[in-house]
């Protein structure tokens, strides 16, 4: 949000919001054949960092 929310200098947030458009669009059969949805990400949620084990301690 563009606007505190809270403490003194709080404001009404609806005053800055918009209205979102969105369009929808059908795509021909032909220009999907073959297509396949992706393949679920392989993430752990560990942000790229590797997890301790206690058994590496030297």
């Amino acid at each position: 949000m563009s606007v505190p929310m809270w403490g003194p200098d709080a404001k009404d947030p609806l005053e800055v919001c918009r209205p979102l458009a969105v369009e929808v669009h059908r795509i021909p059969d032909e220009l999907r054949e073959g297509w396949r949805p992706p393949e679920p990400a392989a993430y752990r949620n560990l942000h790229g960092m590797r997890q301790p084990s206690w058994d590496d301690r030297a």
